[in-house]
């Protein structure tokens, strides 16, 4: 049922029992607005996102969630037009 994996992520290695049929990797709202340089708030945050690397960091958790196994979940957060009326 459990499996004993070591994980290396970013040169960190994290050991732990994980139960391969009950974990998955879940990304919230990757939106392009806010992690592409195209993205209509990139003057804002981008700064931010290259100096945490968040790309680099999401591409390498995905990778790594396939390398062991783990499905890979996104949950999209989205707007309607009447939210954006008032």
């Amino acid at each position: 049922m459990f499996e004993e994996r070591c994980i290396n992520y970013g040169g960190i290695n994290i050991s732990d029992e994980i139960d391969l049929k009950r974990t998955a990797l879940i990304i919230v709202d990757p939106q392009n607005d806010f992690l592409s340089e195209e993205g209509v708030v990139w003057d804002l945050v981008g700064d931010g996102v290259k100096e945490t690397k968040v790309v680099e960091h999401l591409v390498e958790l995905k990778a790594t969630a396939k390398d062991v196994g783990l499905p890979v979940f996104y949950s999209p957060h989205y707007y309607s037009d009447e939210e954006f009326e008032n």
